[in-house]
């Protein structure tokens, strides 16, 4: 009871290969969703006050809804990641089509409910194992991911904002087809 195994970093990568695509994609999401947001909707034209609303309005539906993510990863069969996949991809799908300011309150909640849904199911499997290499493993994928998907992603912001929105609804349908599967391993 509380020991922490150890594990060498190549096998917790290889142990369960969807984990590990699912935690590069989460990674790539949230520096869409949480890193680059404030800067995608400033060059959309956003008031400052409104971004700071916005942000604040995702940080309250995202403290609301932890509990029913912790809820639905302890049932463990991945609804949580589905319904934060398709969440976030129907919250993006309008920017696709249109830069309009004014679905802002329609897309925030879908995003930030998407956003602790896959985060709290994929972040749990790591946690699972109780290792402390799983837990350093995470952490190496993640930073790398974002720090990759952010050189790839700021070009993309500025060259056409509609490029930002297909990147995000690309990342939560990969999401949605990599970790939508039934029970597994992880």
């Amino acid at each position: 009871m509380g020991q922490v195994r150890a594990t060498r970093l190549r096998d917790e990568i290889m142990h369960d290969p969807r984990r590990t695509v699912l935690t590069l994609l989460d990674a790539v999401y949230a520096t869409l969703v949480d890193i680059l947001m404030p800067s995608w909707l400033k060059l959309l034209g956003v008031a400052a006050l409104s971004v700071g609303v916005v942000m604040s309005l995702r940080t309250g539906i995202q403290v609301l809804l932890a509990p029913l993510a912790g809820r639905l990863y302890a049932a463990d069969s991945k609804a949580e990641i589905r319904i934060g996949s398709m969440a976030g991809l129907v919250g993006w799908l309008p920017w696709c089509l249109s830069q309009q300011t004014g679905i802002l309150f329609f897309s925030v909640p879908l995003w930030a409910g998407g956003s602790i849904l896959c985060s709290t199911g994929i972040q749990g499997r790591w946690y699972r194992n109780r290792s402390a290499t799983a837990i350093l493993t995470r952490e190496l994928l993640l930073t790398a991911a974002r720090m990759i998907g952010a050189w790839a992603i700021i070009p993309a912001m500025f060259f056409h904002p509609a490029i930002y929105a297909w990147l995000a609804a690309g990342v939560a349908l990969a999401v949605f087809v990599v970790g939508g599967g039934r029970r597994g391993k992880n």
